[in-house]
């Protein structure tokens, strides 16, 4: 009987292989799935990427209604050699994932906490052990590697920088082994027996390994930046009103002052580093031609003053934690020339005769380019040549007299040359602001179609800065 038991067996076994062959799956002819190459798993998942699922993919060639059972193989292993001797059970007992082998065709295990612990070096990659407890008459059959159409392979998806994904990887190695042939090698088969068989009575064990994409779990990053400004009054701290610096280079450093990145800060001097590591740094900032460094760290709440070395144009070594966005390192920079009048203001008369179009000095010309409205608002305009000063300044290119943006243009434009020039300007720093948010959004084209409330505020904001100017309030008049 036992005899006639085990050619019936043997015969079952193989129509069972040679029907498996038929059978489609979702990896190429060669074994690589979408998007590999099939001699290399690792070119579609990305460095810094995060696993976020795994599943295990078995075309099941034979069901036995059984359990079948997953645990982390836990030292190496050559399918080349290795046998039920060799290998002495090698594997953790804890089970890993499980299913039933209900049906032939493909069946998915979620191995997600296995593969995640792999690409987080948690524990080596030997890869995975198949085995059934439960005592059956026939073994469970699953295609192996060598099958062109039903190999194993693992669908992992990963969260990366650059959105969510989704890859396949296939097997790299798989065997059988047999406590009924324990020193025998099943390398080549295309087959992969599990199972504890009454007949002979007897283990059989599959091991596939599976060689990951180069994945790692990323930190969330760290950024490093803020702003360059131009200090035109040099006192090192960034006054309302004072524009950014473009066009000038900034370097970061570690702490070994090896160089790392650059960059160059943009239209309203603005600059970042992105994508950073915790670690320790320094930022380097070089000084255009023509400019000198504020002094250094005049605000104890380092969110205004300069934090650049006057003479090296380097902050100190400081540390960034994983995550941070370190946004105030900021260097204020002024032109490399004296500032007469520090601190008294002067008439908007007084700036349009010296714009350098008629007998007396240019004093303007130097202080431009100045923004009315915040840098590069969407209505915001640029005065940035003497020719636009004096347009804005006389109250007929931009509006006339009558116009309330108008004004407000000539007198904003007033208290920032005068500023640049060395006042002081607490007493309309607020002001200041709100007429630039105001202007970011809207012109003088627009004067007639604003509501009251808004017409008031903007006579009185033009009214403080008139005051201001001629020395009523602040620091005082020149003249």
């Amino acid at each position: 009987m036992i005899k006639h038991s085990l050619i019936l067996i043997g015969a079952l076994l193989l129509m069972l292989v040679t029907g498996c062959s038929h059978q489609e799956s979702p990896l190429s002819s060669d074994g690589a799935g979408p998007g590999l190459d099939g001699g290399n798993s690792n070119q579609t998942l990305l460095l810094g990427a995060e696993v976020s699922s795994a599943q295990l993919n078995l075309f099941i060639g034979f069901a036995n209604n059984e359990p079948v059972e997953l645990h982390r193989i836990i030292s190496d292993w050559d399918p080349a050699t290795v046998t039920w001797t060799g290998f002495e059970g090698t594997f953790n007992p804890d089970i890993e994932g499980s299913f039933i082998a209900d049906a032939n065709g493909w069946h998915t295990v979620d191995v997600t906490t296995l593969v995640r612990s792999w690409v987080e070096e948690e524990t080596d990659n030997f890869g995975l052990l198949l085995e059934q407890s439960s005592a059956t008459f026939f073994p469970l059959i699953v295609s192996s590697m060598e099958s062109a159409t039903a190999s194993p392979f693992l669908d992992i998806c990963y969260d990366t920088p650059d959105g969510f994904a989704c890859d396949t990887v296939p097997a790299r190695a798989d065997v059988f082994i047999d406590e009924a042939q324990p020193d025998a090698s099943t390398e080549g088969s295309a087959t992969l027996l599990v199972g504890q068989t009454m007949t002979p009575g007897t283990k059989k064990q599959a091991l596939i390994r599976f060689e990951l994409p180069d994945v790692l779990f990323a930190a969330t990053p760290s950024t490093i930046g803020s702003r360059v400004w131009e200090d035109v009054n040099q006192d090192g701290i960034h006054d309302p009103g004072e524009p950014g610096l473009p066009g000038v280079t900034v370097n970061l450093y570690d702490c070994q002052e090896t160089m790392l990145a650059a960059t160059v800060s943009d239209l309203t001097g603005s600059y970042r580093f992105d994508s950073l590591s915790s670690g320790s740094y320094l930022v380097e900032f070089v000084a255009p031609e023509g400019y000198l460094f504020s002094p250094m760290d005049q605000e104890v709440g380092d969110t205004l003053d300069s934090d650049a070395d006057p003479t090296t144009g380097r902050t100190h070594c400081f540390v960034v934690d994983e995550g941070v966005a370190a946004l105030n390192w900021d260097a204020g920079l002024f032109q490399d020339v004296i500032i007469s009048d520090s601190g008294c203001t002067r008439s908007k008369g007084y700036w349009k005769n010296h714009v350098g179009f008629g007998p007396q000095d240019d004093e303007l010309s130097s202080l431009l380019p100045i923004w009315l409205g915040e840098a590069d608002g969407e209505s915001s305009l640029l005065v940035d040549t003497d020719s636009v000063a004096v347009a804005v300044l006389t109250m007929k290119t931009y509006g006339t007299p009558s116009n309330g943006i108008t004004k407000l243009y000539a007198q904003l434009l007033t208290a920032k040359l005068n500023i640049a020039s060395g006042a002081l300007a607490h007493e309309v720093a607020a002001t200041i602001e709100e007429a630039d948010a105001f202007l970011a959004d809207h012109t003088w084209s627009g004067w007639d179609r604003i509501d009251r409330q808004d017409n008031s505020v903007v006579l009185d904001w033009k009214d403080i800065l008139d005051s201001y100017n001629n020395g009523e309030i602040g620091p005082g008049n020149c003249d």
